[in-house]
């Protein structure tokens, strides 16, 4: 694998893992507020 391609890969983790985090958050601020 080159390294441009492990770059878009760890880019994207990023970005899905950042989404499901602030999903999380965000289930856990209504459970909270709810």
């Amino acid at each position: 694998m080159t390294e441009k391609v492990i770059h878009k890969l760890a880019k994207w983790l990023f970005i899905l893992g950042g989404g499901l985090g602030m999903i999380a958050l965000l289930l856990i601020f209504v459970r909270g507020a709810g």
